[in-house]
Parts: structure tokens; C-alpha cells; sequence
């Protein structure tokens, strides 16, 4: 499974940029492959409103940005990391996937229409009364830590669903 999270300067792709991006492969057990950051320049105030650009000063992203020194573009990054048609996984990937269709339409052919959205399940599960996540574990709002906070959602999910579908054993009710 690939878990892929973005950080932006704000909601519109076209408006907007990514700031960071991280891809966690996991093998089909979810055990971690492989990991890869992008981080792009770094965020000016006047790029966004102030309680992003403070999010993003208070979860390290503007100081990380500000060390990266540039490199690679973040569409090289994407396409020397996904393979062939890629279904992602994360929180809200569907946003994610708005903004790489936008902003790197190179790689656009190896994302998937379908993604697993573990926000959804984490809510849908919670609602009722079986939380997925750790109250520690939410979205921080970098990049690969939100990739493995997702990944932890659909651990929890997968046994969650193979605890539900699991034989039961037949209750005897005695005789007579």
C-alpha cells in the first residue's frame, strides 16, 4: 500500500503550492518498504493566511523548509517513487490528489481515481465506538508523520474488520 500525505500553503491548487510531501510503501501486511520526503521552498507569510503560515512555523515545516537547500523537482521525487498506477492511501487523499493532478500533471497517470481515506474510516469507527487512532497519533501536520498515522488507521481497521469476520464458535446451549 502506498500512504501519501501533502502539505500546502493553503486549499486551491491553483492558487496555492505544495510545501511538503511524503510516500510510505508498506508491504501488503502494512510493514514499512520505504519512505520519501520532498520539502520546497520555504512558505512566506504572505503566501497564505496566518493561521496556516502559524500551523506551519509551529509544526516545523517553514524551519525544515528553510534547511532543505531545493534539490530534486517534487515530480522527479513522484516518479522515481510510485510505481505503475499507484492507489494511495492517507488522510483526505482525494485533496492530495487535487493538488498533484494540478500542480505535477507529470505523474498524474500513476494515481489511481481510488484511494483508501483513513479520515473517513477513523470517524466512521469512532462514531461507533471503535477508535482507530491514538489521541497522540492525530495528523501533525508534517508530512511522514501523517503518513504513519494513517498507516496506524488501517492497521487498527484491518483488525478491526478481521476480528468481525472471523469464524465464531458455535454456542452450545446444552441438552434437553
Amino acid at each position: 500500500m502506498i500512504f501519501l500525505d501533502l502539505e500546502t500553503s493553503g486549499l486551491d491548487p491553483a492558487r496555492h503550492r505544495i510545501l511538503e510531501c511524503a510516500v510510505l510503501i508498506t508491504d501488503d501486511r502494512f510493514n514499512p518498504v520505504s519512505a520519501r520526503v520532498w520539502v520546497g521552498e520555504t512558505l512566506r507569510p504572505d503566501e497564505c493566511t496566518p493561521e496556516v503560515y502559524a500551523m506551519h512555523v509551529a509544526s516545523g515545516l517553514v524551519a525544515a523548509a528553510d534547511a532543505w537547500g531545493g534539490g530534486d523537482s517534487l515530480d522527479g521525487v513522484l516518479a522515481r517513487t510510485l510505481p505503475a498506477v499507484s492507489r494511495i492511501a492517507g488522510f483526505s487523499p482525494h485533496f492530495d490528489l487535487w493538488f498533484l493532478r494540478t500542480r505535477c500533471p507529470l505523474i498524474a497517470d500513476r494515481l489511481h481515481h481510488r484511494v483508501y481515506d483513513c479520515s473517513t474510516l477513523r470517524d466512521l469507527c469512532g462514531d461507533y465506538g471503535q477508535p482507530l487512532m491514538d489521541g497522540a497519533a492525530e495528523p501533525a501536520h508534517r508530512a511522514l508523520a501523517d503518513c504513519f498515522a494513517a498507516l496506524q488507521v488501517m492497521r487498527r481497521f484491518r483488525a478491526l474488520i478481521s476480528a468481525a469476520t472471523s469464524p465464531q464458535k458455535e454456542i452450545s446451549h446444552g441438552e434437553g
